[in-house]
């Protein structure tokens, strides 16, 4: 049994941990409010005194999973910001983050592999992630493609699609469906591809 936690903001942080390895082990459906409160060492009372509901709770995760790392890639000041920044080197940050985050952190795997596995019963959660992470992403980089002075992109938005599709196609593939020994492709290649295409397009 653990300890039990008393200050706010440990038993805030004790939750998560026990409610990441909960829904990991078991997804969405099965995850237990009261297994969640028992591996943080506090009461199911507790829990919901910080998260009203589990899919409130499951977004928590997803903030600190997610929204954390790629922080710098999704809000739309960070890329005002860089607007006069070369395209090579500001889509080579992008792509890099995008694949290095993954490999570097197996519970993001996890988490990407429990919304896809829930999206069927639970839709919610699988529109949840696209709205407050995915639809950011592609919002801030087609913006950035727009406005950008040394790009010439015809069209921003489907531009931004193909460059964040292909980035999320290779981490599926190579990562999710554990493909890398059949469709072996190193990320470099990848990377310079996506940047020569959209590069090319300069005035």
């Amino acid at each position: 049994m653990p300890a039990m936690v008393t200050d706010g903001s440990s038993k805030r942080n004790a939750i998560l941990d026990g409610a990441i390895a909960e829904f990991l082990a078991q997804g969405y459906a099965a995850a237990s409010m009261d297994r969640i409160a028992s591996g943080a060492g506090v009461s199911k009372a507790t829990v919901y005194s910080h998260f009203a509901s589990k899919d409130r709770l499951f977004m928590a995760i997803m903030e600190r999973l997610v929204l954390s790392k790629f922080a710098d890639i999704l809000e739309p000041p960070q890329f005002a910001a860089r607007l006069h920044e070369p395209p090579e080197r500001l889509l080579r940050h992008v792509a890099m983050t995008m694949l290095q985050v993954p490999i570097q952190d197996r519970e993001y795997l996890g988490l990407i592999r429990t919304v896809i596995a829930e999206s069927g019963r639970f839709p919610e959660l699988a529109q949840t992630f696209l709205k407050e992470i995915t639809a950011v992403a592609l919002n801030s980089l087609a913006d950035y493609f727009r406005h950008c002075p040394h790009l010439q992109v015809a069209d921003p938005e489907a531009t931004a699609r193909i460059f964040v599709g292909a980035i999320a196609h290779y981490l599926i593939t190579q990562y999710l469906l554990s493909g890398a020994e059949i469709i072996p492709l190193e990320e470099s290649r990848l990377v310079d591809s996506l940047i020569l295409m959209i590069t090319s397009q300069k005035n």
